[in-house]
């Protein structure tokens, strides 16, 4: 996935939306990063096995969403392109790759 850099119009600094998705993801990962770490002081500390699994299930969670923002930037811009492509063998080139995602990452 490509970020475009911030531009300057008029004065004031405008984002790209994928510089602001592209923050957004990687605060979400900081923020499992944190999960994972706090579930592993949770085990060194002997605390609650459900208090720990509870802490591991949030990261899981937080991971799929982050999975799935990617996917749908991915099938938003890769198969929206290869549809408007006049190849058909780019056409089921890109079919066939995001019934493979689908296949790895169910929803």
């Amino acid at each position: 996935m490509l970020f475009a850099e911030r531009s300057v119009e008029q004065g004031v600094t405008v984002f790209h939306p994928d510089v602001v998705q592209q923050a957004a993801q990687i605060n979400g990962l900081k923020r499992v990063e944190g999960q994972v770490r706090s579930a592993i002081r949770m085990i060194e500390d002997h605390q609650l096995d459900i208090d720990v699994l509870n802490q591991l299930k949030a990261a899981q969670v937080a991971l799929r969403t982050i999975e799935r923002q990617i996917l749908s930037e991915h099938v938003r811009t890769h198969i929206k392109n290869a549809v408007q492509s006049p190849s058909e063998e780019s056409l089921n080139q890109k079919i066939g790759e995001l019934l493979h995602l689908l296949e790895r990452f169910p929803t």
